[in-house]
């Protein structure tokens, strides 16, 4: 029989967005959602079109970062069950800057 064991400190448990290290240019408005769990975001740059990234989070509340100044539409919810909200035109935010959008489903 083996005698293995765990190493010390593991497992080790990380967030999502840090295995995610691109450095942010800007951010988006923070969304706090109400009415559903580990809600997903997609973040598209309205400029070409382009998703940015989708992510589905443990919280309820996201600041997502992008990677150049403009417009985005950010599209947020569970698309499990159908609940999906749609922010369009959405201006980022200097690095400092904070703005809140709170979405109740």
């Amino acid at each position: 029989m083996l005698s293995a064991k765990q190493f010390p400190g593991w497992p080790q448990t990380i967030k999502v967005q840090d295995n995610y290290g691109r450095q942010a240019a800007a951010f988006l408005p923070t969304i706090k959602i109400s009415g559903i769990t580990n809600p997903v975001f997609q973040i598209i740059n309205e400029k070409n079109n382009e998703i940015v990234y989708t992510i589905r989070i443990k919280e309820n509340i996201f600041r997502p970062k992008v990677f150049e100044e403009g417009l985005y539409t950010i599209k947020a919810g569970d698309p499990d069950i159908g609940k999906i909200e749609i922010l369009e035109n959405v201006q980022s935010l200097g690095l400092n800057k904070k703005q809140i959008i709170k979405i109740n489903f």
